[in-house]
């Protein structure tokens, strides 16, 4: 993957939001605008709003209160039927369970996951790939 036009956040901590902010801004050559979301339904809609194909990296939380990662990503089952060339979901998680990995499998516009605290070295193996 290149560098990204766009990354969006979508977790409900907003302590891990900072801390990938924080991680991405550094991680860059050049500035790259970030978007975090601590309400998943704003953050769908923030995506579903994307009319221009730009690239665009999308990290998800799971486990959220009001809507879950697994119900963000039903919702944009149709929308990334025309958008999965640029816009680049990874699951961002503390998760551990091997179903939750599993489960991801079936959602063919996910490009992966990514353990929380997102490090340097994910970086790396995503933007390298």
């Amino acid at each position: 993957m290149t560098i990204p036009e766009t990354i969006i956040l979508i977790d409900d901590d907003p302590l891990n939001n900072k801390i990938c902010t924080y991680l991405l801004g550094r991680y860059f050559p050049q500035p790259v605008p970030i978007r975090a979301f601590t309400n998943p339904e704003e953050g769908l809609a923030y995506v579903l709003s994307l009319q221009t194909p730009q690239l665009t990296l999308v990290l998800l939380d799971l486990n959220m209160p009001e809507l879950t990662g697994w119900q963000v990503l039903d919702a944009l089952e149709t929308f990334m039927t025309q958008a999965q060339a640029y816009i680049h979901i990874y699951i961002l998680s503390s998760s551990i369970d091997i179903r939750d990995r599993e489960k991801t499998q079936l959602y063919p516009y996910v490009k992966g996951s990514l353990e929380k605290p997102l490090t340097r070295a994910q970086l790396d193996a995503v933007f390298q790939s």
